[in-house]
């Protein structure tokens, strides 16, 4: 097992608490920061699950870009992440229970085809609902063809 955190710089300042627990609780082998890349969606393709620890968000991208590489969410049950996850493409739990966190982690490690038909969901929701082209498609149709009298993009 193994934590990434994606997108940070090693010497960002905002990280100081996030050094320090993870040198208190001697987790240097178990959590890895890694600094922004283009390939964020290979990244995250190849991890099993994708966890967003945060308290409050009102929908993160972050998510949907997991959700669209094929990997089930892990998070608390706040915010608009709800929209995404449901039922069946991750796992919500009450903020803060870790225990509930982890017990998923477990879960899904032990039965991973259970962890793979989530991910599955989460990508089927996310290409449905959230793919930018999708959008764009339907920016095109609502705001140019009915508003502005434009033909094709």
């Amino acid at each position: 097992i193994e934590f990434r955190w994606i997108g940070v710089e090693w010497d960002d300042d905002r990280l100081a608490d996030a050094h320090a627990d993870r040198e208190l609780l001697d987790a240097t082998q178990l959590v890895r920061f890694v600094p922004p890349t283009p390939l964020l969606r290979e990244w995250l393709a190849a991890a099993d699950v994708f966890v967003l620890p945060s308290r409050e968000d009102a929908f993160p991208l972050a998510a949907v870009e997991a959700a669209l590489a094929g990997v089930p969410i892990l998070c608390f049950r706040s915010g608009g992440i709800g929209d995404l996850v449901h039922d069946d493409a991750g796992a919500m739990v009450p903020f803060p229970d870790l225990e509930a966190m982890a017990g998923w982690l477990i879960d899904w490690h032990d039965q991973p085809a259970r962890r793979a038909a989530a991910g599955d969901a989460a990508q089927a929701r996310a290409l449905a609902n959230h793919d930018v082209r999708r959008h764009a498609e339907r920016f095109h149709e609502v705001v140019i063809r009915r508003f502005c009298g434009g033909g094709d993009p």
